[in-house]
């Protein structure tokens, strides 16, 4: 009998879900109870056995078992029960609410080492919590992560007790795999005073987001954006303007266009003014092209004859080492004010700056990026 209870035991740990007909392991466990209840206990076992046999989480035959076992003074109810509570918390079902609380006291009852041995595990995954807290960066992630799997906390714990970096560090990897921002992580950002949020933008602490290929729009006329740039892998750029009316596609909609996302940032020399220098076309409004190494400043072209709003680079300026360069972008009326690490680069006072677009924080490439702030004026 106890080589019996080992085997099934071990078809219950090693076995996947995978490898289950469910719905015919539910069929047997409902049989099982019918039995049971009519006084057919080793009929009653044998068709839970057969439910193990095809789920081998199948969570009534494992606690029906447990109980069984439990009457019979079965020293495998201990180990049945244990397992019980893994499967229902991993399943968090309202309706197991009462047996989970009843596993839970009878382990408690048959093993006097099981509250301990669950107060070091939660104290394990305390800890767990308080090493990711303080070196918050990929290779100490993955390596908790690994833990969480190996020990299967997230079955073993309760969900209150389950280490906190868990699910964010699981919604970034989801977020990373759809190229898409995370609910939370979009209300943040709305929060910033951004209407529209586009790419991708992973959380790495507080105010502080990667972004690849990542969008920010506010459709206001007067305003001001803030960011500041961290030293990063990455080596990419931020676009950031204002009257961003002057993408190929912008906002266009057209079929085949690719929706707001800005000029082909490739083609610099597309056509120009009659005898005057060629079009900057890889910025869609007035402001700067901001990356760790420098920063890229346009405005208005004060010496074409013709008038054009078209933005055009005003001048490079090339930024010192540092962990991170803070830019500014303010635009009021015919005024606009561009600022790199709170000196100003360029100031640009002129009728011709064109009234319309919105404010666009657009990312080429990735970058770290800490506090990317849009306030209306």
């Amino acid at each position: 009998m106890k080589l019996v209870l080992s085997l099934v035991l071990g078809l219950i740990l090693i076995a996947g879900a995978s490898a289950a007909d469910r719905a015919s392991a539910d069929g047997f466990a409902a049989a099982a109870i019918m039995q049971i209840s009519k006084g057919n206990v080793e009929q009653g076992k044998d068709f839970l056995y057969k439910a193990l046999a095809n789920d081998a989480d199948c969570t009534d035959a494992v606690f029906e078992l447990a109980k069984i076992f439990d009457k019979e003074n079965n020293a495998s109810a201990l180990d049945f029960y244990l397992r019980s509570v893994a499967l229902m918390n991993k399943d968090k079902k309202p309706t197991d609410k009462a047996r989970l609380a009843e596993a839970e006291r009878r382990v408690k009852a048959l093993n006097t080492f099981a509250p301990r041995f669950n107060q070091a595990v939660e104290e394990y995954a305390a800890d767990l919590d308080s090493i990711v807290k303080r070196a918050n960066e990929p290779a100490t992630r993955d390596v908790a992560m690994a833990r969480v799997h190996d020990m299967d906390l997230i079955s073993v714990l309760p969900a209150e007790k389950v280490p906190k970096f868990y699910a964010s560090v699981a919604a970034e990897k989801e977020a990373r795999e759809k190229k898409q921002t995370t609910p939370e992580v979009e209300r943040e950002l709305r929060a910033l005073g951004w209407t529209t949020v586009k790419g991708l933008f992973i959380k790495k602490g507080n105010g502080i987001y990667e972004s690849t290929e990542g969008r920010l729009e506010a459709n206001r006329q007067n305003g001001r954006i803030e960011f500041t740039l961290h030293k990063h892998d990455g080596g990419g750029s931020v676009y950031a303007t204002a009257r961003s009316e002057f993408g190929s596609n912008n906002n266009s909609g057209e079929e085949g266009g690719d929706k707001g996302r800005g000029r082909d940032r490739n083609n610099r020399d597309r056509f120009g003014d009659f005898f005057r220098r060629p079009r900057d076309m890889s910025v869609e409004g007035y402001g700067i092209v901001a990356s760790m190494k420098e920063v890229k400043s346009y405005g208005i072209d004060e010496a074409n004859r013709f008038g054009s709003k078209d933005p055009y680079l005003l001048g490079t300026k090339q930024l010192p080492e540092a962990p991170k360069h803070m830019f500014v972008v303010a635009a009021m009326e015919n005024n606009i004010d561009l600022y790199a690490d709170n000196a100003r680069e360029a100031k640009v006072s002129s009728g011709k700056v064109s009234q319309k677009g919105p404010f666009v924080l657009d990312v080429n490439g990735t970058v770290v990026i800490e506090a990317p702030r849009f306030t209306a004026q």
